[in-house]
């Protein structure tokens, strides 16, 4: 029943909160879906300031809760307390997962502080994450937004396994911080490859 009402209530905040006061009252705030649920419609209409009251009420959230609430300060435009939510975890002792740095990622690119951006990669590089495409993609983006070039550029050039999502980033990226002449390499190089391109490489 609560499922229900939830998906009728994701754009009435004032009921959402109604919702929660009720899962609290009625003993059904063990069940994490019902909280996820919760906390992301919380976060679709942008009331990060009552998600994260909820958040810290929780007994020991795992960490797809942590995640959820990292995409929604990026979502919503806050990056510094998703940084501070970052120190936080580690603080704790809880251990990120690979969909935890992308966020992390995205959220320093944001802020705009390149050695937090360093920071991050380190410990990307600690938890054995930097070959992950979904990770590695998101950290190329960062240090492109900062400038960072060869950063940027090492870091693809190590990608194992680079799919069309990393190459049409890469490439979009370059164009986007005036490196025309590097997008239209790696567009070739791209072509000259096994992964086949699409529109929006063509676009970008």
């Amino acid at each position: 029943m609560l499922s229900k009402l939830l998906r009728t209530s994701s754009s009435k905040p004032e009921q959402l909160k109604k919702i929660h006061a009720l899962v609290l009252t009625s003993g059904l705030s063990v069940k994490k879906s019902l909280l996820t649920q919760l906390l992301d419609k919380l976060i679709v209409v942008g009331n990060m300031c009552y998600a994260r009251q909820m958040f810290d009420e929780m007994h020991k959230p795992r960490i797809f809760l942590w995640n959820t609430l990292f995409k929604g300060y990026v979502e919503n435009q806050f990056p510094f307390e998703s940084v501070m939510l970052y120190k936080k975890m580690r603080s704790l002792d809880v251990r990120p997962d690979e969909f935890t740095y992308p966020f992390v990622a995205k959220a320093i690119s944001q802020l705009g502080v390149l050695p937090c951006g360093f920071t991050s990669h380190a410990h990307v590089v600690k938890y054995g994450f930097e070959s992950l495409g979904i990770v590695a993609t998101e950290l190329v983006m960062m240090y492109m937004n900062f400038g960072e070039l060869s950063s940027a550029e090492f870091l693809f050039e190590s990608m194992q396994d680079k799919d069309l999502v990393a190459w049409n980033a890469f490439i979009a990226a370059c164009v986007q911080t005036r490196n025309s002449a590097i997008a239209l390499e790696y567009y070739h190089k791209l072509c000259a490859g096994d992964v086949r391109f699409d529109s929006f490489t063509v676009l970008g």
